[in-house]
């Protein structure tokens, strides 16, 4: 008969631990928590970003797993843990659409703000991942110029149309990236988008991060925003998380914490990912949660049919049903000592295919490609 697993959890992670309940010894805790002595016994790990798995951490320790229902990997010394034997496994993709819908609402109030309509705009995406493919395909929808830049996916032969950076950057009203955090290597990313990055910039353009923090030189933001090189910055991620620079934030249009990926079916696509992994790794018999088990959000169908306004407001009142990201940029700036507190306390919102549109048919049909139900 097989022992029963030690498994150190982050306790924020849900949909884990009622699984493997009946099948393993379970400690959880806040993540910030997670150290090397509580590790040592350990089997398994499930983290999320704000546990750093590497030597220090696991020196020590007996694990042979680590799980992290993130797209992250960043905070994984994935050379180390590989070196040791130890199997990491992300949930790459999980929350894509999370993080699309909170980039929609980006535009979308960008859009308003600058008095036009999208489709007057072009949009340019740095990283074609998961994420950003799934930002192309909803700012198309809005009838946006797209322009993607993603050197590694172009070199190594995707089908997708590429555009150089320089031009992307130069021709871009709003600018969105979705590359992951990487220090070295021919497409390192750390401060990518720094000073010559701004300065290359339209003076009306603005820049969305919804990567990782440090992807973005924050000072250089900072000085760009404030000699009004660029329109202005709209940012979930910080260099230093959670004391972030609450300068920057100020300054920026929309700042909030670290909760773009932040949906119910994004947490869910990740744990049962982490799940389906941990299971394979150690042979155990575990019942993966799926979307069957959601239950329908409070107001399931969103009526505009009778709402007068531009396309653009119409499309904008219509996401602000399911995520209104102003007011949540506006929590944040109310006090951001509670950084950390409003990012572990966030009630998960509904993704867009959790609700049914019913609008007039060119407002439906724009809804059925950002992935509503018509």
């Amino acid at each position: 008969m097989q022992r029963s697993l030690n498994l150190v959890i982050d306790k924020a992670i849900p949909w884990i631990r009622e699984p493997l309940a009946g099948l393993s010894n379970i400690t959880a805790l806040a993540g910030a928590d997670i150290s090397a002595d509580v590790v040592r016994k350990a089997d398994a790990l499930i983290v999320r970003t704000r546990t750093r798995c590497d030597r220090s951490l696991l020196g020590k320790s007996a694990v042979s797993f680590i799980g992290s229902p993130t797209i992250g990997t960043d905070h994984i010394d994935g050379e180390w843990c590989n070196s040791r034997g130890i199997v990491w496994k992300n949930a790459p993709g999980c929350n894509a659409l999370a993080v699309m819908q909170y980039v929609v609402s980006a535009i979308l109030h960008l859009s308003l703000t600058m008095g036009r309509e999208t489709d007057s705009l072009t949009i340019g995406i740095i990283g074609a991942g998961h994420t950003g493919s799934a930002v192309a395909v909803a700012a198309r929808a809005f009838g946006m110029r797209v322009l993607l830049n993603d050197p590694p996916r172009e070199r190594a032969g995707d089908s997708e149309t590429f555009t150089p950076v320089r031009q992307l950057v130069a021709e871009a009203d709003i600018i969105s990236l979705h590359v992951p955090l990487t220090h070295t290597g021919r497409y390192a990313t750390i401060r990518m988008a720094d000073r010559d990055f701004t300065d290359a910039m339209k003076r009306q353009a603005w820049l969305i991060n919804s990567s990782r923090g440090e992807v973005v030189y924050e000072d250089d933001i900072k000085r760009s925003i404030d000699r009004g090189d660029i329109a202005g910055y709209v940012a979930d991620v910080w260099s230093s998380e959670p004391f972030i620079d609450t300068e920057l934030a100020d300054m920026s249009e929309l700042a909030t914490p670290h909760i773009a990926g932040y949906s119910v079916e994004g947490k869910l696509n990740g744990s049962a990912k982490v799940l389906r992994e941990l299971s394979g790794h150690f042979g155990l018999p575990v019942e993966v949660p799926d979307r069957d088990m959601l239950a329908r959000p409070e107001r399931p169908l969103i009526e505009i049919a009778q709402r007068g306004g531009s396309f653009t407001e119409q499309i904008a009142l219509l996401v602000c049903e399911t995520f209104d990201i102003k007011a949540e940029s506006s929590a944040l700036k109310s006090g951001y000592r509670r950084f950390e507190e409003m990012r572990d306390s966030y009630r998960p919102r509904r993704e867009f295919s959790a609700y049914q549109v019913a609008a007039g048919d060119h407002i439906e049909k724009i809804a059925k490609k950002l992935g509503f139900r018509t």
